[in-house]
């Protein structure tokens, strides 16, 4: 797996979120319409998917974007694939 793809991996789960909770088209929100996107709920899906542990207090306080973030969970990935399997 690439950047591209943890990227549009996390593009989904923020799409699914937000299909969830705001159920207005954004093509027909108003500028008064909110909404919040779940932190947690949002790391919670990607540890699963990647099957990785995202600590939010400790590892992610440097992250502004998506960018950034596809980026921390590809080194995530790639070390935990460099570990050697014990029987």
């Amino acid at each position: 797996m690439d950047r591209f793809d943890i990227q549009q991996s996390i593009r989904q789960a923020i799409e699914a979120q937000m299909a969830q909770k705001w159920r207005t088209p954004p093509s027909q929100a108003q500028t008064s319409d909110t909404y919040s996107l779940d932190l947690k709920a949002l790391l919670h899906s990607l540890e699963n998917e990647f099957d990785i542990r995202l600590d939010a207090e400790h590892d992610l306080y440097w992250i502004h974007s998506i960018s950034e973030l596809s980026l921390f969970i590809l080194e995530k990935t790639r070390r935990r694939d460099l570990r050697p399997m014990h029987p």
